[in-house]
């Protein structure tokens, strides 16, 4: 990364663990295999999809600060070039 701050990764069974130092603070992460799931029929899906599209507008808020605290541009030009050697790891 630009900024170095990620400092671990494991894989795991859950999925792959991400350990990133951001303003001094340790922040871990899960990010869950692309799996197919089975869904319980007794979820209010509704209204966890209204508690995600508030998360997924506040991490944007987030990730907005914090690249441009570090003066890069928001979203992030990507490279496909490591994106095609990834091999859908990521």
């Amino acid at each position: 990364t630009k900024t170095n701050a990620l400092r671990k990764v494991f894989i795991s069974v859950k999925g792959i663990y991400y350990q990133a130092t951001v303003h001094g603070q340790e922040i871990t992460w899960l990010t869950p295999h692309a799996l197919a799931q089975t869904l319980p029929e007794d979820v209010d899906y509704r209204v966890m999809l209204t508690f995600l599209e508030f998360y997924l507008a506040m991490m944007g808020f987030v990730n907005y600060k914090l690249y441009h605290d570090n003066q890069l541009r928001y979203p992030p030009v990507l490279d496909t070039k490591l994106e095609d050697n990834a091999a859908g790891i990521v």
